[in-house]
């Protein structure tokens, strides 16, 4: 029980990390517009993109934990 529980908020710990790291970068692209840059990719390349990100990340803070 107290197993599942730990898994249960270490989940929901991930999840949270995940949409922390996709606002950190809509806020990149907002200051990236506000500076004048812009992108030769389109949303939809950047949504494409996006999910590989997180799970990159989420990849290497699990094999952290797993240390």
């Amino acid at each position: 029980m107290i197993r599942d529980g730990l898994r249960m908020l270490f989940e929901k710990d991930v999840a949270k990390n995940q949409q922390l790291e996709i606002l950190r970068e809509v806020a990149k692209g907002f200051e990236q517009l506000a500076a004048g840059e812009s992108s030769t990719h389109s949303v939809i390349d950047i949504f494409e993109q996006a999910p590989r990100s997180v799970e990159s990340i989420s990849a290497s803070k699990d094999a952290n934990v797993e240390l």
